[in-house]
């Protein structure tokens, strides 16, 4: 499976590499907050949980989303959500499979975890007893205790969970990755968008089954729901405008790959280009090695289209 190279380059330091040392999750386990967004959704876009998370009031229950980078810090954002609503975390919606978003599953192995059928596929055949401890004994800190949870639960294209007042759309679009879905509460206006959605960033898509087309027609779908609000699966809680920019910058990059592979340039002259389209926002860690990974994936997917 193309995705299993992938996810071994994630797991040996980079990508999931952890930015803040143990000190940092230390202070996460003490200091966890969540914003509110509205009056159902609140989510941490603080940094603790690296990947960022969110859950949903519903009349009876909690639905989380996402479930981080560290089991410690999300068992603290669990409880602090718990608290802050009386009510008991019943659902976990995985919007997709790099490790940012699922390490803290354990934390919710009492719930249904919900994810779309290749998110249970991608992390099935990783997560072996071998890769798994390869990461406790790498990072003993954070993950001595780590257990792999998978989703017990899963969909394909749409799913959607409902109660008395409010409706969870959630779709599958791949594009950031195979399975990446998004999650629409259209009572609300809210977008829950993980990673289909860098706000503020350069996006990643260098993953093995990253498709910038599909990514390109996620970003229309989600545009044409007409969120108020955005939630990303990187930098700040954003908008439309947020969004559009994003859409902008994946056509510019496809077109400009689509010009290189026309004029019969080859895959190992890309890092030599000095015009390759890029967002003027602060690089994220070993930014440089993942732009050059999303770049390269991005002329594969193209030269198969265009051949």
């Amino acid at each position: 499976m193309e995705s299993l190279s992938h996810l071994n380059f994630l797991f040996r330091g980079s990508f999931l590499h952890n930015p803040y040392k143990y000190s940092k999750e230390v202070i996460a386990i003490n200091m966890f907050e969540f914003e509110k967004i509205t009056e159902s959704v609140w989510a941490h876009t603080k940094g603790d949980t690296f990947g960022h998370v969110a859950f949903v009031k519903l009349k009876d229950r909690l639905v989380f989303i996402d479930s981080g980078y560290y089991p410690k810090v999300i068992e603290e954002a669990r409880k602090k959500a718990e608290e802050l609503t009386g009510l008991t975390v019943k659902q976990l919606l995985i919007t997709h499979h790099h490790g940012d978003h699922i390490l803290g599953n354990q934390v919710f192995e009492d719930c249904e975890i919900i994810s779309s059928k290749p998110v249970l596929k991608i992390l099935s055949a990783y997560w072996t007893e071998d890769n798994t401890e390869n990461l406790r004994k790498r990072e003993p800190e954070s993950f001595s205790e780590l257990q792999i949870v998978l989703p017990n639960k899963t969909f394909e294209g749409e799913y959607t969970i409902t109660d008395d007042n409010l409706t969870l759309k959630i779709k599958q679009t791949n594009g950031h990755s195979n399975g990446s879905s998004f999650i629409f509460i259209p009572e609300e206006e809210v977008l829950i968008a993980g990673d289909l959605l860098f706000a503020k960033e350069v996006p990643y898509f260098g993953d093995d089954t990253a498709d910038p087309y599909l990514w390109i027609e996620a970003y229309k779908e989600m545009i044409k729901l007409s969120p108020k609000i955005i939630v990303p699966g990187h930098g700040p809680v954003s908008d439309i405008e947020a969004m559009q920019e994003q859409l902008d910058y994946m056509e510019k990059c496809v077109k400009w790959v689509e010009n290189f592979v026309n004029k019969g340039e080859k895959k190992e002259d890309l890092e030599k280009a000095k015009d390759f389209p890029i967002l003027d926002y602060e690089p994220y860690d070993n930014f440089e090695l993942l732009f050059n990974r999303s770049k390269n994936r991005t002329f594969d997917v193209v030269k198969e289209k265009l051949t």
